[in-house]
């Protein structure tokens, strides 16, 4: 009996060691995060208004002020370039928001982002190839929306920014230092549509969730980005099958549609991405719209990068995507 007795207060002992143990390293590691956050904010240095990530604000208010049945486009920033909300709204009847940023925040972010927001009837367009996340680019876009904290689910994401937080606030107080006084630096204030160089900055994208400031610019001469692609893409894909599961159950549809891709990076890399779509074929439950050779496109109609469409390049697959939605509507009735 006194064994017993000794086993469950040694249980008991050690139950209560690792309760605290817990309890204090969370405490800790909350108040290191608030450290980092109030260092990072009160800094002057740090880029606020007009920034090109502030748009997340006004893509988070329209998410949560349209009616349902809706469309909502997520993705990297090829969604962000190349398509015309307007367009597929007017044409499918449906309101939409363009919820697509840059590949930075990654698909299970941008997942994260629209998940309680779904209801019947929604459709979700998503356009990605995959990419690791940068979450020093999520943790400065908090400050923007901290709403945006809703992309952020699992304890990984959080060891992640919270270690993302670390870096950016010893940056900040380096960068002040160096300067040897803090510095009032308000990245892209004065960018304008209007104006024929600037290109990213929030007040670039319109009402829906695109990016127009570059459709009257000049183009560079050259495509950055060339020949960048992954072929570690099972992550990606498991993300979407589960994203695909809950759509399911909120009677919401999800579809794939490849990013846009020059012809000269195709002919490159044809083995690449011939292999990438016999693996979405066959391991992705979403639908996927269209075929590979749909979102391949003259370099003439491509504007900065690889996955960027000029303003004739936008409109032509915005014609491809409403074509594709269209025919997949009609033939669900």
């Amino acid at each position: 009996m006194g064994s017993i007795s000794r086993t469950i207060a040694l249980f008991i002992f050690n139950f209560n060691l690792v309760y605290n143990l817990i309890k204090h390293s969370l405490l800790l590691s909350i108040l290191l995060f608030v450290s980092c956050l109030s260092i990072f904010y009160y800094n002057p240095i740090i880029p606020i208004e007009n920034d090109y990530f502030l748009s997340i604000r006004q893509k988070t208010n329209r998410l949560t002020s349209i009616s349902s049945p809706k469309v909502i486009l997520i993705g990297g920033s090829n969604l962000a370039f190349g398509v015309d909300s307007k367009k597929i709204g007017d044409s499918l009847k449906m309101p939409v928001v363009n919820m697509a940023i840059g590949a930075a925040f990654g698909l299970e972010f941008d997942i994260n982002q629209i998940r309680k927001h779904l209801a019947p009837g929604d459709i979700v367009i998503v356009s990605e190839f995959p990419s690791a996340p940068n979450y020093q680019a999520i943790f400065k876009t908090l400050f923007y929306e901290p709403s945006a904290i809703n992309g952020i689910r699992t304890p990984l994401q959080y060891y992640k920014l919270f270690k993302a937080g670390i870096l950016e606030s010893v940056l900040s107080i380096q960068s002040t230092v160096l300067n040897g006084k803090k510095i009032n630096f308000v990245l892209n204030k004065n960018q304008t549509i209007s104006d024929s160089t600037s290109v990213y900055f929030s007040k670039g994208f319109n009402q829906y969730g695109d990016l127009i400031s570059h459709l009257n610019n000049i183009k560079p001469k050259q495509l950055n980005d060339r020949g960048g692609f992954t072929t570690h893409y099972e992550r990606e894909i498991s993300l979407l099958n589960n994203f695909k599961k809950l759509a399911d159950e909120k009677l919401a549809k999800v579809y794939y549609i490849n990013p846009p891709y020059p012809i000269s990076e195709f002919k490159k890399n044809k083995s690449l991405f011939m292999s990438y779509q016999k693996y979405l074929r066959k391991n992705l439950k979403v639908k996927i719209l269209g075929s590979f050779y749909e979102s391949v496109f003259p370099d003439s109609l491509f504007f900065d990068t690889v996955n960027h469409l000029d303003s004739m390049g936008r409109t032509k697959r915005t014609e491809v995507l409403i074509s594709l939605l269209r025919k997949e509507i009609k033939q669900k009735n």
